[in-house]
């Protein structure tokens, strides 16, 4: 069971860090556009 806790952690912690990654390119990209 303590296996499978770690891992719901791991995804859960990791998840988020991915989310913010997309906002994070997503805002560059509109950057780069509004630039032009």
């Amino acid at each position: 069971m303590n296996q499978t806790k770690k891992r719901t952690h791991l995804e859960f912690a990791v998840l988020p860090a991915g989310t913010a990654q997309k906002k994070l390119k997503q805002r560059i990209n509109t950057s780069l556009l509004t630039r032009k």
